[in-house]
């Protein structure tokens, strides 16, 4: 079939060219994901300019005339993870004082066909060293997501990439939040950690946060407790650690009443939270107009209390939905220290 004599679609996502024609067509500017062609497709004397054909083409015709270099992204692609890095970042630093370009095209075939996540991730970081700008360093690992889409690995190597070094560029914490959602739990769990680390955190809007407390990921969910509870609570946000894992809560989780008490309990074991009742500022962040709140280190029940009651406040303040019990919890006799810590 001939593209010259239809109009062609400016998305191919989820097309098959294989024998379609294409010579002299204009083609500049044209997406699409999941795209396939082969041998049979003919893009001669076509306009491929800043599509989703541009570089894909351009590497073969680039590897076509260059053989040597074919075979080297050949043995390396196959090569252990070390070698196959520590090579492609000299060649890059070699080539960032000659310019010539051709170490940053070997560096993205081996990106591309690469296995190993930590080869992909650590080639894409080195990248940078091969481009005029950041900014195109950023172009094309956001070329590379939107063109493999349903690749898990590769999405996370660009992903890591962005968190590493471009977190706190305002496009890149955008595109990362989109990620946030993803169905892939690791690549959900890569983006949620970009998001929570970069300094527009603090200011991101409630449609970021909803992001954040839908994501499918436990890790992701538990990040991002750990991350409020240390922006909330500074040296005492280990408060929210939970009784079950060395990590903090999981909000899409029941947390019963029980296990409040039975993380009050663990938490008087824990260095870092003595003299917690003394300090106002954690309990003031419930509520800046009342005393502070009892938080007696031989009372798990009164210490539970203030776990629940902060679970409160940083769900409200920023909409994650904890599974809290509705039962007030019972307050008794309070326990000796010693007998907290042996129950």
């Amino acid at each position: 079939m001939n593209c010259v004599t239809l109009t062609c679609p400016s998305d191919f996502s989820g097309s098959d060219l294989s024998g379609f024609d294409f010579t002299g067509a204009n083609l500049h500017g044209v997406t699409g994901v999941n795209v396939k062609w082969d041998d049979t497709t003919n893009f001669h004397d076509a306009d491929v300019s800043n599509s989703v054909f541009a570089y894909p083409l351009a590497k073969k015709q680039f590897f076509t005339e260059n053989p040597d270099l074919a075979e080297r992204v050949e043995r390396l692609k196959n090569e252990h993870w070390a070698n196959a890095i520590l090579t492609v970042e000299a060649m890059l630093r070699a080539d960032a004082r000659s310019r010539s370009g051709d170490a940053l095209k070997v560096a993205r075939a081996v990106f591309d066909e690469a296995k190993s996540l930590t080869v992909r991730s650590e080639i894409l970081l080195y990248m940078g060293l091969g481009v005029e700008s950041k900014e195109e360093h950023k172009a094309f690992i956001y070329n590379t997501l939107r063109n493999f889409n349903s690749e898990p690995s590769i999405l996370r190597s660009c992903l890591r990439a962005l968190r590493s070094l471009y977190a706190n560029d305002k496009d890149a914490f955008n595109l990362m939040a989109q990620y946030v959602a993803h169905p892939d739990e690791k690549v959900s769990q890569e983006a949620v950690v970009g998001v929570l680390y970069s300094r527009h955190f603090s200011s991101a809007n409630d449609n970021v946060r909803d992001l954040l407390a839908s994501t499918g990921s436990g890790l992701a969910r538990r990040s991002y407790v750990e991350r409020i509870a240390v922006a909330e609570f500074k040296k005492f946000s280990e408060i929210l650690l939970d009784d079950e894992v060395v990590n903090y809560i999981d909000f899409a989780k029941p947390i019963s009443n029980a296990k409040l008490e039975r993380m009050a309990r663990r938490s008087f074991s824990n260095p870092r939270l003595r003299g917690i009742r003394a300090k106002e500022h954690v309990a003031l962040l419930v509520d800046r107009d009342s005393r502070p709140h009892a938080a007696d280190e031989d009372d798990p029940a009164r210490r539970a209390l203030m776990i629940k009651t902060l679970l409160i406040a940083i769900g409200q303040k920023y909409r994650i939905p904890f599974r809290l019990d509705e039962q007030p919890i019972e307050m008794g006799r309070p326990l000796s220290r010693e007998k907290a810590l042996s129950s």
